[in-house]
């Protein structure tokens, strides 16, 4: 594949490998997702799948392999990465002591976005409250691609279905989603293509309608 093929994807993975000291986290990932997709990466816990969201967000570097975001290197250019992601995490990354507005202005001048109008503190939240704010913090900025670990856990059958909705749009806008979840339902509802991880690296890949739920 050359650079300009990469360009005509949003996210391009080639054999990309994640190492900690001697113990392989994920084997040789090859993936190309565009514009309108959300792909789901699926997998028993320990398969990888976390420690590629943390590859490709920048928390941890990449041991092996290259990466791209519309043609930009994680490895030569993470900054700029930076500019075009959002992320929300398995587990919350949130200051206790913010209000749910406080939190999404901080967030939303750290992306370079002007002060616009935006109040029980974080940590009073529950745990389903505490995803969707997460979930909040990763769309601000308008990102090209969202990175979604997990974001339901602990929401009841309502909320999750309006995050769905809020997700659906934000992929049939033209953005891409990565998906990691456990719930085949969400799967059913949101994902356009799979792959499930198996012992580190991926063993299916396969369109939504492919897959029974």
């Amino acid at each position: 594949m050359m650079l300009s093929d990469y360009q005509n994807y949003n996210l391009v993975m080639k054999n990309v490998s994640k190492y900690y000291g001697d113990f392989l986290a994920v084997n040789q990932l090859c993936i190309g997702i565009g514009s309108g997709e959300c792909f789901g990466l699926l997998g028993m816990n320990g398969a990888g799948k976390t420690s590629s969201f943390k590859m490709l967000t920048g928390d941890v570097k990449i041991s092996n392999g290259e990466a791209y975001v519309q043609g930009i290197s994680l490895k030569m250019n993470m900054k700029e990465v930076h500019e075009r992601i959002g992320y929300c995490p398995q587990f919350d990354a949130l200051i206790d002591d913010l209000t749910g507005r406080e939190t999404l202005k901080l967030f939303a001048l750290s992306r370079g976005i002007p002060k616009y109008k935006l109040n029980e503190q974080v940590k009073a939240y529950s745990g389903g409250n505490k995803r969707k704010l997460s979930t909040a913090v990763a769309l601000l900025g308008n990102p090209v691609i969202v990175y979604l670990d997990e974001p339901t856990t602990g929401m009841d059958v309502g909320s999750k279905r309006n995050l769905w909705d809020v997700m659906c749009n934000v992929r049939n806008a033209g953005k891409t989603i990565v998906l990691t979840t456990h719930s085949m339902e969400e799967v059913e509802a949101l994902c356009t293509r799979l792959a499930i991880m198996v012992k580190w690296s991926v063993q299916v890949f396969g369109l939504n309608t492919t897959f029974e739920i």
